[in-house]
Formats: structure tokens, C-alpha cells, sequence
């Protein structure tokens, strides 16, 4: 996806954090905070270069019952920002070389554990309209 479409694409915010691990040392490098099947964003203690290209590990949360317990993806850096927790940094992630497959997966892992991002405000209002 181009890069200037990234932020079209349809994320979901997640109850459970899956955590990123770097491929190549098994290293934690941070969590997912929103997914989409084009990208995520990347909470971490570790600040990424921008345009910088890594090979990670997502593991998928242990609730999910999918036929891979991992899922092997390779992102580039787009943007870097601090997050409100100290030393923390979130990072916009766009997917590169990425499958059917993996997209079907991210996608599964996405709308099984995640929320949009109005979910909350829209409960509430409806709640509202039939109080």
C-alpha cells in the first residue's frame, strides 16, 4: 500500500498488546497498539529510525486459535513519536512483503482481539438513546 494510503486502511485497536519480537535474536522489541492488514503501530522502549526496515516476530495472543502461535512479518519504519508513558516511543509501522496469508491472519488477529476506534463513545451513545 502507498505509503500516503496507510492511514486508510482499516485498524483495530486491540485489547491484548501482542508482543513484537526482533526475527533474527528473539529479542522483545515492544507490543502492537493498533493493527491493521497494511501496518501497526509499534509501542516500544526502543526508538526505530525512520524509514528504517525490520524483520520481526508477532506472537499471536494465546486466546486466539490460529493455526501458526507466530506470525513472521517484515515493516518499515514511516513515523516516530514519543508515547505518554516515560521512555516509551510509538512507531507507525507499514508491512512490506506481506502474503494473502499473513494479511488473512493480521486481519483475524486484528478483529478477534481489537475495537475501532469509536466503539466506546458509540456504546455510550447508544446506551443513551434507548435510557
Amino acid at each position: 500500500m502507498q505509503s500516503e494510503n496507510m492511514r486508510d486502511a482499516k485498524r483495530q485497536y486491540l485489547f491484548n498488546y501482542p508482543k513484537i519480537t526482533q526475527a533474527e535474536n528473539g529479542l522483545w522489541l515492544g507490543y502492537v497498539g493498533d493493527l491493521s492488514t497494511q501496518g501497526m503501530l509499534l509501542i516500544s522502549q526502543h526508538m526505530l529510525a525512520v524509514e528504517s526496515t525490520h524483520q520481526v516476530v508477532l506472537h499471536v495472543p494465546k486466546n486466539l486459535q490460529l493455526a501458526q502461535a507466530t506470525l513472521k512479518l517484515q515493516f518499515q519504519v514511516r513515523w516516530v513519536k514519543p508515547h505518554v508513558a516515560h521512555g516509551q516511543w510509538c512507531m507507525g509501522c507499514e508491512f512490506s512483503e506481506i502474503s494473502a496469508e499473513q494479511q488473512a491472519m493480521l486481519w483475524q488477529i486484528a478483529t478477534e482481539t481489537g475495537f475501532e476506534e469509536n466503539f466506546g463513545m458509540q456504546r455510550i451513545a447508544d446506551n443513551l438513546s434507548t435510557s
